[in-house]
């Protein structure tokens, strides 16, 4: 399986993924630049959703189907636990559609949300059919069905500063990189910056892409699952304002990829920005892929905020612009 890093505190949410679709057949690589987080930015939750296991078969496509799938239950009016059983009951009906393959399958769910005691609190959530127990340890087949585990972080660690650190997808090899996951918890304990954190949580995908690589040439029976094409997705709960970073393996900027969003007023998928210096020495920015417009500002109303480029020292960011969480209506193949 592929790596997602969810990190959660009441500061702050950061997701980074691996890009990479491997083959089941025989380890081919199908596809570098499959997005495999999806951003909501709804009236009760601000969610980042990060997804390992099956990717494609046949015409299904994970990533494409958990997009859709929120969009029609109107997650953005939501709450966590509506969400949270809405994404379970309709896994578990349509993967059990799907031809008969390995169908393990993971959500992982990080945030915030408003709680019906009308606070709001960072949350972890997990939607599975293959991760079992407390340790969420990946199992050998999938269930029939998919079950969900969630907490309130603030009120599972009593301490000063409470976090939640998840990993899924390849656990035994992010198992065998311990100093990667105590540096991160480190710097959650003393509440470093987003910008560190979600560095930290990058360098840790990348040791996990390089460890499956030094496996891989060990046992030409291991097959590579993890890609050093890079998405990294951050919600600051200051701000409310959320970036997604491209990291792609060659190092490029010439092309940027986005994550998935959902909001109330704007929903994309498959964004690509897209730079180039025109024949008169000007920077060209191209941005293409799928938008649905819910609510376009009216001739007095300031510009929606779509894409704005923000972010994470010396390096290019795409932001979604973003209310302060504060501010929150209180009424077949594998990846």
């Amino acid at each position: 399986m592929s790596i997602v890093i969810t990190a959660v505190t009441p500061y702050a949410v950061i997701q980074v993924s691996d890009m990479q679709i491997t083959a089941f057949k025989d380890g081919t690589i199908v596809s570098a630049r499959q997005r495999k987080s999806v951003v909501l930015k709804g009236q009760q939750v601000v969610a980042l959703f990060g997804w390992t296991g099956l990717a494609t078969i046949g015409g299904h496509n994970t990533g494409q189907w958990l997009h859709g799938q929120l969009d029609a239950m109107r997650a953005v009016d939501l709450s966590l636990v509506d969400i949270a059983k809405g994404l379970e009951d309709n896994a578990t009906l349509h993967f059990a559609t799907l031809p008969q393959t390995d169908k393990r399958c993971s959500f992982a769910i990080g945030g915030l949300c408003v709680t019906p005691l009308n606070t709001i609190e960072p949350f972890f959530c997990r939607v599975t059919n293959c991760e079992v127990g407390h340790s969420a340890k990946l199992s050998t087949r999938a269930s029939v069905k998919f079950e969900t585990s969630a907490k309130l972080i603030s009120r599972t660690r009593r301490s000063k500063h409470p976090y939640v650190l998840a990993v899924s997808g390849d656990e035994q090899t992010a198992s065998e990189l311990p100093l990667y996951w105590h540096g991160i918890r480190g710097l959650l304990k003393r509440r470093a910056g987003i910008n560190e954190i979600a560095g930290a949580c990058l360098q840790a995908a990348r040791a996990v892409a390089d460890k499956q690589e030094e496996k891989s040439q060990k046992d030409p029976r291991f097959v590579k699952t993890v890609g050093r094409n890079l998405l990294v997705v951050g919600v600051d709960g200051a701000s409310g304002v959320m970036q997604s970073l491209f990291f792609p393996e060659d190092g490029s900027q010439t092309q940027i990829l986005a994550a998935d969003v959902l909001s109330a007023d704007v929903s994309t998928r498959n964004v690509v920005v897209e730079n180039r210096i025109n024949a008169d020495g000007n920077t060209e920015v191209k941005v293409k892929g799928w938008f649905k417009v819910d609510h376009l500002p009216g001739p007095d109303d300031p510009p929606m905020p779509l894409l704005t480029f923000s972010g994470f020292p010396s390096t290019p960011m795409i932001g979604i612009g973003g209310q302060s969480p504060a501010a929150l209506d209180r009424t077949h193949e594998k990846g």
